[in-house]
């Protein structure tokens, strides 16, 4: 089942980029809607900026001669940068998995990572879709990372929001598959309105459940089917993912990635980095330890300060910014055959340019 959100009226001339949104476990394609709209809603140039500089002052007193000069060479050089790069546009496609929301596909199998990750290449190459930016949310961000390591040539780039790269360890694996079972039984007995109670009731998503939004997200999650969600569980459990985290070392120099995190969720601030740093460790061992170009333009992070598990849900406008930046910067140098050198933490948006050398 899919969701899609075009521009509001056609600017001449300008791009148009798609965007394809994954969510999570209990999810579905509706709670991508806030942030799809707001994509949607105006073109952009390429620096990311939604409105260009102010052509008067903004103050009631008298510019002093410096302001003067500051506004009138702001301007000009986004002037400059809308002629270079032209205007973007964004179409974006949000997806129903199987067995989530209103989906029409019900499985009790074939519910893996993995093979919903070959389902989605085979409708990104059918709608013309493989160059694409991916987002997806925990369960979704990890078909995300699956599709962006295992199979780059069905996507385009990749932001995995809250989201891991599995479980390295083999028992430590196999335990959790084991875990999730039982939840997913004790989920079929005790109803889905109890279940989520419970679900809810986890620190993970503290945040989420004091957030306004919440009430409405219970409301949609109400609408699912218990036996479907826990076959969804049994079977997209990350005890049944192979580990992604050689695929991260191993990731091709083509490979664009950003991380988006909730500055509150520390669990998964500290995996969004040591998944930078694996992907850093591949860059640094094939340059043979010397300056490794573009590496911040590569894998990037980006914090929603003051948010949890769900900023997406929590503030969606805190990280519109930085989808924003990394799909233009990033996706365009990656048609010019260069990446952009972009921060590694992209903050609410905000890029800061710089450059940094492997240590020897």
């Amino acid at each position: 089942h899919l969701l899609v959100t075009t521009p509001n009226t056609t600017v001449q001339n300008a791009k148009l980029r798609k965007l394809i949104f994954l969510h999570g476990f209990l999810g579905d394609n509706r709670d991508w809607l806030p942030l799809m709209h707001s994509l949607s809603s105006k073109a952009v140039p390429p620096s990311g900026d939604e409105d260009p500089p102010p052509t008067v002052s903004s103050k009631d007193e008298e510019e002093t001669y410096e302001e003067i000069q500051e506004r009138k060479r702001r301007w000009k050089e986004w002037a400059e940068n809308i002629k270079k790069g032209g205007l973007f546009q964004f179409e974006c496609i949000s997806i129903s998995l199987p067995n989530h929301g209103r989906s029409t596909i019900s499985m009790d199998k074939g519910l893996t990572v993995q093979a919903i990750a070959k389902a989605l290449g085979i409708l990104t190459k059918d709608r013309s879709l493989d160059e694409s930016t991916l987002i997806g949310y925990s369960m979704g961000g990890r078909v995300a990372l699956y599709m962006g390591l295992r199979m780059p040539h069905s996507i385009g780039q990749v932001v995995a929001i809250s989201t891991s790269a599995g479980i390295e360890n083999r028992q430590q694996r196999d335990d959790r598959r084991l875990r999730d079972e039982i939840t997913a039984r004790d989920m079929c007995e005790m109803g889905l309105q109890k279940f989520l109670n419970k679900w809810y009731d986890q620190p993970l998503f503290q945040r989420l459940k004091a957030n306004k939004n919440f009430p409405q997200v219970l409301s949609r999650r109400l609408e699912g089917n218990v036996k479907n969600l826990s076959k969804a569980l049994e079977y997209g459990t990350v005890g049944r993912m192979p580990s992604l985290w050689d695929d991260l070392r191993h990731a091709s120099d083509d490979c664009r990635m950003l991380f988006i995190v909730g500055s509150e969720d520390r669990k998964y601030v500290g995996l969004a980095r040591d998944m930078r740093r694996k992907m850093r460790q591949g860059s640094l061992k094939s340059k043979k330890n010397k300056e490794v170009d573009a590496v911040d333009g590569r894998v990037q992070i980006a914090v929603s300060q003051g948010q949890g598990h769900s900023p997406h849900i929590e503030a969606p406008d805190t990280i519109i910014g930085s989808i924003k930046n990394f799909d233009l910067i990033v996706g365009r140098a990656e048609k010019n055959g260069s990446v952009s050198r972009v921060s590694n933490d992209v903050r609410n948006g905000k890029k800061q340019r710089g450059t940094k050398k492997a240590k020897k």
